[in-house]
This record gives C-alpha cells, sequence and structure tokens, in this order.
C-alpha cells in the first residue's frame, strides 16, 4: 500500500524557527505600521488618482504565489541582508516621520517587508519575494508636491493636444490656458481630467504585462514605457470626444460622454494600444535563430559561415 506524498506548503522550505521569527516581525509591523495603512486605503477610498490601490496587493499575493517553483527550490541561510535592510526601513520612517513626508513612511513599509523576506532566508527569499513586494510601490500614494507638478504638467498636455486634434478634424476651437473654447461651449480641464491617474493605472498594468509576458528584457522595457504615451493618448481621446461631443450633440450628450462613457472606455482603449505595441515589438524586434537558417542562391546551397 502507497502513500501519496503530502502536499508541500509555500513555507516549508524555511526552517522552523525562521518562519516563527518572521511571522512575529510580521505581526509587529502590522502593529506598528497601522497608522501608514490606515492612511493609504483611506487614500484609495476617497481619492479616485489612487483607487486602483486595491488590487495591488491582490497582484503582489497572486506573484508570490506564481513563484513557489522557486521559493521551493532556495536553500535559506542567515545573512546580514535583513539587519540592513532593518535599518533602511527604520531610517527611512525616521526621516518621513521628522520631514512629514509619508511617502517616506509608505516607502519604509515596503523596506521592511524586504528585511523580513532577509530574515526569513536570505539572498534566496528574497530573489522569490522581490518583484512582489516592488510592485507594492504602486499602492503609495506620491507626495501632494510631487503629484500637484505631475497633474499640471499634464493637464497643459491634454489640453493643448486634444485642442490640436479637435482643430484637425475642422472644428474651430481656442485654447485659453487649461480651457477650451468652442462657441458658447467652455470645456475646462481640471486637475480630475489631468490624467494622472490614467498614468497610475496604465504603469501599474504595463508592470504587470510586462512581468507576465514571457519576451527578452527588451521588449519587457518597451512595455513598460510605453505606459506614459498611452495614458496621455487615452486622456487627449477622452478629452477630443467630450469637445466634440459639446460641439456636435450638445451639452446632455456631452455630460454623458464626460462623466460616464469615456471612464468606461478608456481601459478598453489602452488594452488596444497595449496590444498594438506588442504586435510593433514583434515587427522591429525580430528574433535571431539560434542557427541561421540556409538560404539557396541560384541552386547552390549557402549555409553559415565556414561551412
Amino acid at each position: 500500500m502507497s502513500l501519496s506524498p503530502q502536499p508541500r506548503s509555500l513555507l516549508s522550505p524555511l526552517s522552523q524557527p525562521a518562519v516563527l521569527v518572521g511571522m512575529a516581525l510580521l505581526g509587529l509591523g502590522v502593529w506598528s505600521y497601522w497608522p501608514t495603512l490606515q492612511r493609504i486605503v483611506t487614500t484609495w477610498s476617497t481619492n479616485p488618482e489612487y483607487s486602483h490601490g486595491f488590487v495591488v496587493p491582490l497582484f503582489a499575493a497572486y506573484l508570490l504565489y506564481s513563484r513557489r517553483e522557486m521559493l521551493a527550490a532556495t536553500r535559506p541561510a542567515l545573512s546580514w541582508l535583513g539587519p540592513l535592510l532593518l535599518s533602511l526601513a527604520a531610517a527611512l520612517r525616521l526621516a518621513g516621520g521628522y520631514g512629514g513626508v509619508d511617502y517616506l513612511d509608505g516607502l519604509s513599509l515596503i523596506a521592511f517587508l524586504f528585511s523580513v523576506a532577509a530574515l526569513l532566508g536570505g539572498f534566496s527569499v528574497v530573489r522569490w519575494a522581490w518583484p512582489a513586494l516592488l510592485f507594492l510601490v504602486y499602492m503609495i500614494p506620491l507626495p501632494f508636491s510631487l503629484a500637484h507638478a505631475l497633474s499640471g504638467s499634464l493637464r497643459s498636455v491634454a489640453t493643448y493636444a486634444s485642442g490640436f486634434v479637435v482643430q484637425t478634424l475642422g472644428f474651430p476651437v481656442v485654447i485659453e490656458g487649461q480651457t477650451l473654447l468652442m462657441e458658447e461651449h467652455r470645456i475646462a480641464v481640471a486637475e480630475a481630467c489631468s490624467g494622472l491617474s490614467m498614468l497610475f493605472v496604465f504603469l501599474a498594468l504595463a508592470t504587470a504585462v510586462a512581468y507576465l509576458v514571457r519576451r527578452p528584457p527588451l521588449d519587457r522595457a518597451a512595455i513598460l514605457v510605453s505606459a506614459v504615451p498611452i495614458a496621455i493618448i487615452a486622456n487627449v481621446v477622452r478629452i477630443a470626444l467630450t469637445a466634440l461631443a459639446y460641439r456636435v450633440a450638445g451639452q446632455k450628450w456631452g455630460d454623458f460622454i464626460f462623466h460616464d462613457l469615456a471612464g468606461w472606455l478608456m481601459m478598453p482603449l489602452a488594452l488596444g494600444l497595449m496590444w498594438l505595441v506588442i504586435r510593433l515589438i514583434d515587427f522591429v524586434l525580430v528574433p535571431v535563430a539560434d542557427e541561421p537558417e540556409q538560404l539557396n542562391v541560384a541552386g547552390l546551397d549557402v549555409g553559415a559561415a565556414g561551412r
């Protein structure tokens, strides 16, 4: 009578003392960072630009689970990396507290999680966990000054680009600051229309796609960089469609497209643009075969050099 092997748990490669230490550290971390976590979740709930934050930890957990085979093959060992990362987390938190910079406090939380991984089993466990832990950066709200500066720049780009699109389509429009003037209609590109939320969402989405696709590093980098122009293009299309709706169909349809329809259409548009980027990469970056194919020229069989 043969017994079927018992399924191994995710943490089975780690020693029991390391797991206990790690669980104790996580418990202390939750207690210590509870105000930070509350502040971050409140921002997700009240600021539409960071509403994607609820999904980020879920995808990070999926990354950890998808790399479980790597953890099973690791050889955990004690390392100086754990105390070093724990010191870095403490330094970031002290700097954030004394300087009043909540973003540093959020970064210290990620550094703390890295230190827990290192204390569990050194470099090998960090290699398993680093993609998921780095992805958590997308859940941390940016400093207000940086977000405000980015929002202003994105508003200016969106205003002039959408005005250019509307003019190219044959409709007269006057650009006044961050407002489009079309006869009796004034379409103001407010801070909520800057596209900053789209930029955050598409950066997180592009990072997830770049990690999940089986591509060379250059292809993945191109996918990640494409998130910025995709976010800008999607926001320009949204504003241009809104302006055209106000001009052609009137106030009712303009309000409907701006407040309801455009928001739903931006994600499919962004996914379509990302698909086009991947197809363009396939067209431009032609893979090189391991062995050159033979070429028949005028009846001669020409192979690799030296044959």
